[in-house]
């Protein structure tokens, strides 16, 4: 019973699947495919590859700064690379510090001027391998004026210290209004400006002289009257030059102010006026700073053309006048002493300007300054040597701008020459008393007598 019982189960399980099979119909195509499921897990890196090989060269790129040395601007501007050479180029100013003075490369800096250490001193200005100019602590100095109770002006000279704060303070001379002020080499001030005087029309250029504490040492007027009609005339800088003077540029100009001209004026160390120049007038042409150069000539800075629109900026070289040269000295090269010999002396000047002599005559006497004279123009002068001795005559020559040139020479000798004074009258009583010596010049010596 059991085994058909199976029999049936069996039959039944075939026929189900041979029904399946005859109801399934042909494979479809294959259908769309789903999204992608969530990445798996990363796994282990695999070991190092071989290095490829190099690639092709780029375009270079672009190159860095390069330093432009002293050797490469030499090549390039030969005709002022020395003069920025020795006017220190890249080291205009330099500040002390803690007192220790200031180092420039191949150059040492020269020391600060007698009576100054370099505790004195806050800038360098210049300096490699030429010229310095030192700027001391002791603060500032300021020109300008002030009006008095009277309402006029008068030149006030301000001193304060490196914070500014006020030192002592001076007021100059009634009338007068300053423009420019520099220390100079003694310590003092040079102050120019010109003169404001209520009652006249005409203004002059003016130049004062201080000692340290703003006291006045002298004072100065200058003025071009004539140059350009009843005129005005204003100092507007003044420097000390090399030969210890002044220089002092400005203005000078017409009554209308229709013409204006640069001025030049160049004083010895005492403020006596040396030689002045006055530039073609121009509409609003004046100078404002001026600088002494390396070749003792000078520079001026101002402007011209200047109008209701504008002005042009104005730039002017002065060159250096040429000395003249070493007096030639001719005359006698011996002599006797007490008698009186004439010499000539002769120079010329490069720019034909008139001269000056200073002759020495080598006993301790001179003929000071004389002149001027004509270049080229022989002058005679006498003198006399009163002991013996030999002696150097010595002279030389400056011209009208005083540029002096060296000393020229001549060698003399005065022998002794004075008359012997015979006292006869003493000779005389001696052979009286000794009659019996010497008769024959007894005899001669009461001749002479007679």
């Amino acid at each position: 019973m059991m085994k058909r019982f199976h029999l049936y189960a069996f039959l039944s399980l075939l026929g189900f699947t041979l029904l399946a099979m005859a109801c399934t119909g042909a494979e479809g195509p294959e259908g769309p495919p789903g999204p992608a499921g969530p990445p798996g897990p990363e796994g282990p890196q695999g070991p190092q590859g071989q290095e490829g090989s190099a690639g092709e060269s780029g375009e270079p790129g672009p190159t860095g700064a390069e330093y432009v040395g002293a050797e490469i601007c030499a090549g390039c501007h030969p005709e002022i690379s020395e003069v920025f050479a020795k006017s220190g180029h890249a080291w205009n100013l330099n500040s002390v510090i803690d007192g220790n003075p200031i180092e420039y490369p191949f150059s040492s800096v020269p020391d600060p001027p007698e009576g100054y250490t370099w505790e004195d001193i806050s800038y360098v200005i210049g300096g490699y391998n030429w010229k310095a100019r030192f700027v001391n602590n002791d603060g500032y100095i300021i020109t300008g004026y002030t009006t008095t109770s009277t309402s006029t002006k008068n030149v006030w000279l301000v001193k304060t210290d490196s914070d500014g704060y006020l030192l002592w303070d001076s007021i100059l001379r009634d009338y007068t209004e300053g423009t420019s002020v520099r220390q100079t080499l003694d310590g003092g001030f040079i102050v120019t400006g010109y003169t404001c005087y209520i009652t006249s029309d005409d203004e002059d250029v003016i130049l004062i002289k201080t000692n340290e504490n703003g006291t006045e040492e002298w004072f100065k007027t200058f003025n071009f009257e004539g140059s350009m009609g009843s005129n005005d005339d204003f100092g507007k800088s003044v420097q000390q030059t090399n030969d210890g003077g002044y220089i002092i540029t400005g203005v000078s100009s017409d009554d209308g102010y229709i013409f204006t001209a640069a001025l030049l004026i160049k004083t010895n160390a005492y403020g006596n006026l040396t030689w002045d120049l006055l530039f073609d007038k121009i509409f609003g042409d004046g100078g404002y700073w001026i600088e002494q150069t390396s070749d003792d000539g000078y520079i001026i800075s101002g402007i011209t053309n200047h109008d209701t629109y504008g002005a042009d900026a104005l730039l002017l070289k002065i060159t250096a006048e040429d000395a003249p040269v070493k007096p030639n000295i001719n005359g006698p090269l011996n002599g006797k002493a007490c008698v009186e010999y004439n010499y000539t002396f002769v120079t010329t000047d490069p720019d034909d300007d008139e001269v000056y002599y200073f002759i020495e005559w080598g006993d301790g006497t001179n003929t000071s300054w004389i002149g001027p004279y004509s270049s080229g123009e022989a002058i005679t002068k006498a003198h006399t040597w009163s002991d013996k001795g030999s002696f150097v005559i010595k002279a030389k020559a400056k011209d009208v701008n005083d540029k002096e040139s060296g000393y020229g020479e001549l060698d003399i000798t005065m022998p002794k020459d004075k008359p012997f004074n015979y006292n006869f009258e003493l000779l005389i009583e001696l052979f009286e008393r000794f009659p019996n010596v010497f008769p024959t010049l007894r005899f001669i010596l009461r001749w002479f007598q007679l």
